[in-house]
């Protein structure tokens, strides 16, 4: 695996050396509120509204957790700190407290590693705004190739923002794990 990450996942459970990437659930709600309520976070983000509220939360626990093995929670020492998912599309978003801590690649290759296990999912996309390099860079790392320009919305400033798509096929994937 690249960086020698090791994962396992046990009941919609992956556990790698420092994370824990679970279901949402309700518990989640406050630590939630507190990262997505960052502008300097949300700013990137298609879904998360600003200012972000215990309804948003709520029903962002309720939407995540129907889609077990999909959407995750990260988190590390038993504490939610981020989420990742792969529905319609590779998303994530981490806490600004752990940004530049490896964390994001850690949980990226544990759910890639766990999505390309079905036989059904040759490849992934993914989107990230130009101006957001931290993300451009962690997809890049993970194996994603540039497909070209595309845009994205971020819920939280109303804005439309230059960004670049991005695609992962299980092939690509296998190969970096075999490298």
């Amino acid at each position: 695996m690249p960086g020698g990450i090791r994962c396992k996942m046990v009941d919609a459970v992956l556990y790698t050396e420092r994370l824990h990437l679970r279901p949402i659930d309700r518990q989640d709600i406050d630590p939630l509120m507190t990262y997505c309520a960052d502008l300097a976070l949300s700013r990137w983000m298609t879904h998360i509204p600003h200012p972000y509220t215990q309804a948003d939360a709520e029903d962002y626990v309720t939407r995540a957790s129907a889609k077990p093995g999909r959407v995750w929670g990260i988190a590390m020492n038993n504490a939610l700190i981020g989420t990742m998912g792969t529905v319609g599309e590779f998303g994530y978003w981490i806490g600004r407290p752990f940004w530049r801590q490896g964390i994001a690649s850690e949980a990226g290759v544990a759910v890639l590693n766990h999505y390309f296990t079905n036989p059904d999912h040759d490849q992934i996309t993914a989107r990230h705004a130009v101006a957001n390099a931290a993300s451009g860079a962690l997809l890049r790392k993970l194996g994603f190739e540039d497909t070209g320009p595309a845009t994205t919305s971020s819920k939280a400033t109303g804005e439309t923002l230059d960004a670049r798509a991005v695609l992962l096929t299980g092939a690509g994937w296998q190969a970096r794990q075999n490298a």
